[in-house]
């Protein structure tokens, strides 16, 4: 990646300090500050401890059911949620009614929302009768640079809010942090979506910036993607050590948390719960940085193939155990010294990142390795449209054996996207399912649907589920375009061979398996290598992509597109924006392409998600 442009990447944290400095200019004398939880960390990220202090700041406080300690000035910083908010109200209410005197009480509250202030905020602080009281200012830090090649608005809940709740209000924060990020970067030549959202998140941002001609932009195209365009990049298990890494701990602002309870033993039943490590005495393997370059351990091998991962960890333990013996009781004094100051510390610090990897690893083994093998012979045969009655078989035996109420969803969902289900099969999935987690998860299945995850449980299509169980090696919509785009390798001399080292592979759908390759990898692929605007148009055929001109201030058909002069590629650059979250097996893949074609890919979405977070979603 040009120097230029990683610095530039860099930057999003000096705009989002500016931003809240903007802010906070408005809010005189000394303050303390209440922060939700889910912001402490990516608050970290740009704004540190000495930062706020320098900006009037005493104390901070964490949001919780306890009311801070009086002040002169509170200030309160949320995620854009009504409950959180009302919550926020009642507790400044009390505040104000228990103050004793005029001296003794808060002269002043401020309500920071992130990522944007909407109009029912407004609305229910006057029906609270705190209007005058409360002032309410808009905040969003835009863009979190996690990674080389990633960027996050870190939003939590939009996939739950705009794909299952029908939602949109967040769309237009995101078109906002399209914004500024188009007036960074300058315009792309060519912006495409698909999907739905995507469509009006890009015409939102033509309102919000008039469209220019401009000239050597950093990147030559940016596609917005709905994320239920490619689910199976979501609900597929991954084979790569960074997305393993989020299939058993969370993540936020490039941090993994790696303490407590992972989501494997969260998932499952209290009857088949194992009693987990208590991790809370050591300090050093709470938490996993996985942003940056200091992890050196991770940098190198965050898109390997885990198995790969595994023994080079291995080769690295023993390495700094030889590092370690180079200490002789035969060296002089000056020796010694050296050792001592220059060799020792790096060992230690070595040490420290090798063994919080060991623990993941080990956590990895312990909780996925029994039923790993299977699973992905189970996903395989998904993917090809094989032994179906094998595949609800294994479903129906995970939830006795191997009870894990958000993965048999998952496994259930990318089945029916796939292979769709049979009227039978639909009500014998549910009936075993409530028999298993408890009949009040009736709705889940209602709230999968509106994601098009599952069927319509209210009013089934009779005439498509008596065409499905007749015949049933009928192809789903969505597996007859994912074949036609080739997001499933079906030929041998697609498929590499999987007796190789994984080292040598050269197609994205390793990330999977050789088993499927993420939809954005292969827009990217295929937009690296079109010579001309035609290979671009056939390929994208079969669906529904809109295209936006530089220049331009309307979105149109691809397919009403005549021809386009911007092919091939120069620069190859691309910056592709998922709503709804991003994998990192698809980060791991795009990072392949990227290789393969000597480009510049940087990929963005509102957060990192998988195939759990995105059913956990329906709860």
């Amino acid at each position: 990646m040009d120097v230029v442009l990683e610095k530039k990447l860099s930057g999003y944290k000096q705009i989002a300090l500016e931003k809240l400095d903007n802010i906070l200019l408005t809010i005189f004398g000394r303050k303390d500050l209440v922060v939700e939880p889910e912001i402490i960390r990516i608050l970290d990220s740009f704004a540190n401890m000495t930062w706020l202090k320098s900006k009037g700041f005493d104390k901070v406080y964490k949001l919780s059911s306890s009311l801070p300690p009086k002040t002169k000035t509170l200030v309160y910083m949320i995620f854009a949620n009504l409950v959180t908010f009302k919550h926020v109200l009642d507790q400044i209410s009390l505040l104000k009614s228990s103050s004793s005197s005029e001296n003794d009480g808060i002269k002043e509250f401020h309500i920071i929302v992130v990522p944007s202030l909407f109009f029912v905020f407004r609305n229910l602080v006057e029906s609270e009768g705190l209007a005058g009281i409360v002032s309410l200012h808009g905040f969003s830090w835009d863009f979190i640079k996690i990674d080389r090649n990633l960027l996050l608005l870190e939003i939590p809940s939009t996939f739950q809010q705009v794909f299952i709740q029908k939602d949109k209000s967040l769309l237009s924060s995101i078109a906002k942090s399209l914004r500024v990020f188009t007036m960074v970067h300058k315009r792309p030549n060519m912006i495409l979506t698909c999907g739905e959202n995507s469509e009006k998140v890009i015409d939102m941002l033509t309102q919000l910036k008039k469209p220019s001609n401009d000239e050597n932009p950093d990147f030559n195209v940016m596609v917005v993607i709905d994320r239920d365009v490619d689910y199976p990049s979501c609900l597929l298990t991954p084979v790569t050590y960074s997305g393993l890494m989020l299939e058993l701990f969370d993540m936020k602002a490039g941090i993994l948390n790696i303490e407590g309870d992972n989501k494997i033993v969260d998932g499952k039943i209290d009857i088949l719960k194992e009693e987990s490590k208590n991790l809370e005495s050591h300090d050093d393997i709470k938490t996993l940085r996985m942003c940056g370059t200091s992890d050196e351990l991770y940098t190198a091998n965050k898109y390997k193939h885990f198995a790969e991962v595994v023994n080079l960890i291995k080769a690295e333990s023993k390495n700094l155990e030889q590092e370690k013996r180079k200490y002789s009781r035969d060296m002089n004094l000056e020796q010694m010294k050296d050792f001592v100051e220059q060799n020792l510390p790096k060992v230690a610090a070595q040490k420290k990142i090798l063994y919080k990897h060991l623990i993941i690893c080990e956590k990895i083994v312990q909780e996925m390795s029994l039923n790993f093998e299977k699973l992905q012979n189970v996903e395989e045969m998904i993917l090809r449209n094989e032994n179906r009655k094998q595949i609800i078989s294994f479903i129906d035996e995970n939830m006795s054996t191997n009870a894990h109420k958000f993965n048999v969803l998952r496994l259930m969902a990318l089945f029916h996207i796939f292979n769709g289900y049979s009227g039978d099969e639909t009500n014998r999935l549910i009936h075993n399912y409530l028999n298993a987690f408890g009949q009040k998860n009736l709705y889940i299945f209602h709230n999968l649907f509106k994601a098009k995850l599952f069927p319509d449980i209210l009013r089934p299509n009779t005439k498509n589920l008596m065409t499905i169980a007749s015949n049933l090696t009928k192809k789903t919509q969505f597996m007859t375009d994912a074949i036609k785009f080739k997001l499933i390798p079906i030929n041998e001399s697609e498929i590499p061979d999987k007796k190789k080292s994984t080292s040598t592979k050269t197609c994205p759908s390793y990330v999977f398996n050789d088993n499927y390759i993420p939809f954005i990898a292969q827009v990217a692929h295929n937009l690296l290598q079109a010579q001309n605007f035609q290979d671009i148009s056939t390929k994208f055929a079969n669906f529904d992509m809109k295209i936006l001109k530089n220049g331009e201030n309307s979105i149109k058909s691809l397919k009403s597109i005549q021809n386009l002069n911007s092919f091939p590629l120069k620069p190859k650059s691309i910056f592709i924006f998922v709503i709804g979250g991003i994998t990192y097996a698809e980060v791991a893949a795009c990072k392949m392409i990227e290789s393969l074609t000597g480009s510049t890919i940087v990929l963005a979405s509102d957060e990192v998600t998988n195939g759990i977070n995105l059913v956990k979603s329906a709860f």
